[in-house]
């Protein structure tokens, strides 16, 4: 059975975009480009409320928007998980009086410490993780 999407109100401000950009599907006398002023109210209000949630309560096509907000707000673009990342993991025995200690930070704001004081319980625990063995 297909899920039923839930229904979100659409925030004062895309409503307003939305209302003067319904006026002009109205009124337009032939097919054409929607005009750069209603482009540029859709990349302002898509850039406070996100890309794919605007372009869905304004009915404009997700790729034209996306690619407009990259253009016009290249500085405030988050770092996705799509975007390529390495990381080094040096895996050196600490000293023996030293705690191991493993931070991990999510793009979200997510955030996990480990802190053990055995090395290779640390290296049994990363090795479950990858699906390794130790």
């Amino acid at each position: 059975m297909a899920k039923k999407r839930k229904r979100t109100t659409i925030p004062s401000d895309v409503k307003a975009v939305l209302k003067r950009i319904e006026a002009w599907r109205e009124t337009r006398e032939k097919l054409g480009p929607m005009p750069e002023e209603l482009w540029q109210a859709a990349t302002a209000v898509a850039r406070l409320h996100g890309t794919g949630r605007v372009a869905r309560d304004l009915r404009v096509h997700f790729q034209a928007l996306k690619k407009r907000v990259v253009q016009q707000y290249p500085e405030t673009l988050p770092v996705t998980a799509s975007d390529p990342t390495f990381v080094e993991v040096a895996l050196r025995p600490p000293e023996p009086s030293r705690e191991c200690v493993v931070e991990m930070e999510r793009v979200g704001g997510g955030r996990m410490t480990i802190r053990r004081p055995d090395f290779r319980a640390l290296m049994a625990l990363s090795a479950t993780f990858w699906g390794g063995r130790v």
